[in-house]
């Protein structure tokens, strides 16, 4: 939920971590400028967050890399309520015995998302992106506008 507060712990050494996707450790074995040293204080999660955080210890071990733990990392993503209700893919080929013009049916694939949260959604950056399956791209490349989503209310994303 929005406001989670997310601890670290250590059986021994120091904690580091970033927020923004680095390694809290450089690659020869420093701490990194983007490294924040974990003072026991929790780091409240409002949004989506992916934490890195090592463990430094200086009597770790005789070279300096072996003063660092593994990488642990943690993703944090907020339950809005936003959710894929439809998924058209594929949808049928014209069929001329029912009168229906010959169109190419990959045009009426489409994504519905609805909020069924009690609050509203801002869509504003939210990324449906393509995939690459066995050398082909595969499904929607699309990024919302600045636009709320209310409770109950839908929204359709076409691929045409």
């Amino acid at each position: 939920p929005v406001g989670f507060q997310a601890t670290l712990t250590a059986p021994q050494g120091t904690v580091y971590y970033t927020l923004d996707g680095s390694d809290p450790r450089t690659a020869g074995g420093g701490i990194s400028a983007q490294a924040i040293k974990y003072t026991d204080q929790a780091i409240t999660i409002d949004k989506a967050t992916r934490i890195l955080a090592r463990t430094h210890n200086p009597a770790g071990g005789k070279f300096h890399l072996q003063h660092w733990s593994s990488l642990a990392t943690a993703e944090f993503f907020m339950d809005h309520g936003l959710v894929v209700s439809e998924i058209q893919y594929n949808p049928h080929d014209a069929d001329p015995s029912r009168d229906e013009l010959a169109v190419d049916n990959d045009a009426f694939e489409f994504i519905e998302l609805t909020n069924r949260g009690a609050a509203p959604v801002e869509l504003d950056g939210l990324k449906l992106v393509q995939l690459e399956v066995e050398g082909v791209m595969q499904g929607i490349d699309f990024v919302f506008a600045d636009q709320t989503l209310h409770p109950d209310e839908r929204i359709v994303v076409v691929a045409d």
